[in-house]
């Protein structure tokens, strides 16, 4: 009779521990059907801003030279000559300002006359904000880098500003990677420019 006793307070426990087990998971379930969700009216628009550049060239490619003819030269390009440019660089309305450098590209002669052109560092950096930045900049093509192979042929040098928004761009150095990404962009692996 003991046995039975024990048993039954076993057989009892046993049951309320399943009668708990069945009532918590009723319970589990039947919350999980009370859900809400709600969206408010706001909701919150934005719009990028835009880099928009405007380059207007004035006295482009003027052609100087140090040795025996100094001033400009009318002539041909000879090697070691120094090739001049002076742009003008404004934000179209609606810009927001930006960091920029000129590029330059050169077509129709091999990619060793071009080599070194585009090496941007931070002092070829200038800041847009709101007026327009006078820009000159000159590229000597080396004569020790060909030889007569470039006699009588003809160079194209291109000039291209590329730029990266200022807000979040700390200084120079912070833009100069987006800049020599932008740079590398549009170049052919010789360092021509894409599209010439």
């Amino acid at each position: 009779m003991v046995k039975n006793k024990k048993m039954s307070k076993t057989s009892i426990a046993v049951i309320v521990l399943a009668l708990l087990l069945v009532f918590s998971l009723v319970m589990g379930m039947t919350g999980a059907w009370f859900t809400d969700k709600k969206t408010p009216n706001a909701a919150t628009s934005l719009t990028f801003g835009e880099v928009k550049l405007n380059v207007t060239a004035t006295d482009f490619g003027k052609v100087t030279r140090v040795s025996n003819e100094a001033g400009v030269v009318a002539a041909d390009i000879m090697p070691g000559d120094t090739i001049s440019y002076d742009l003008s660089i404004d934000g179209a309305s609606g810009s927001e300002p930006f960091w920029f450098a000129v590029v330059v590209n050169t077509t129709g002669t091999e990619a060793d006359l071009s080599s070194g052109l585009n090496a941007l560092t931070t002092a070829d950096i200038k800041s847009w904000s709101g007026s327009a930045v006078p820009c000159a900049g000159s590229v000597v093509l080396n004569g020790g880098d060909y030889d007569n192979a470039y006699q009588n042929q003809t160079v194209t040098l291109t000039y291209t500003v590329v730029a990266v928004q200022k807000a979040n761009v700390a200084d120079e150095t912070a833009a100069l990677p987006f800049l020599k990404a932008a740079v590398a962009a549009n170049q052919h692996a010789d360092g021509s420019a894409i599209g010439a």
